[in-house]
């Protein structure tokens, strides 16, 4: 098992590479933002620093295996000429993005999936796919731009949870 080195600047660094607020971490974690600023600023320090840093590194590794996920969202079936195209969904909202994906949405925030896309298109960008990012909403409602196929988001793996946290 890895170790994650705990450090004010490491949690917050990390925090941010997830696109997340103090707030929507201390939701994660499921302590108080008041927590994470103080943890992050060096004035006060987890009990079980290691549990916190094992806890961003599962939700690092969720994110890992989604961002993969949305890489291969650009179809091979398209016809030639055509696959240097892709279209992403990201969402605006929490509640619309968990009724596409409801496990998931437990595990990672909205706001680490929007960065995760960001991520993504800017990838394919620099390798010569031409991208469309859309917020499909609570479901499949709009038609892709005219040369985009609109594919359904791809099943997600998602590790498994520890059992230290009581869940599965």
């Amino acid at each position: 098992m890895v170790t994650h080195h705990w450090s004010p600047i490491a949690l917050r660094s990390r925090r941010e590479a997830l696109g997340l607020t103090r707030q929507m971490m201390a939701s994660y974690i499921g302590v108080g933002a008041a927590a994470i600023r103080g943890w992050e600023r060096g004035d006060s320090e987890p009990r079980d620093p290691q549990e916190i840093m094992d806890v961003v590194a599962t939700l690092e590794e969720t994110a890992a295996a989604h961002q993969f996920d949305l890489m291969t969202e650009v179809d091979p079936t398209l016809a030639p000429g055509e696959s240097d195209r892709a279209l992403l969904y990201t969402w605006r909202s929490q509640a619309d993005y968990a009724t596409w994906y409801p496990q998931l949405a437990q595990r990672v925030p909205v706001a680490t999936h929007r960065a995760l896309t960001g991520q993504v298109a800017a990838a394919l960008t620099m390798q010569g796919v031409e991208v469309e990012v859309i917020d499909p909403g609570p479901r499949p409602n709009r038609q892709p731009a005219p040369g985009f196929k609109f594919l359904m988001p791809p099943p997600v793996r998602l590790p498994a949870w520890s059992s230290e946290r009581g869940e599965q």
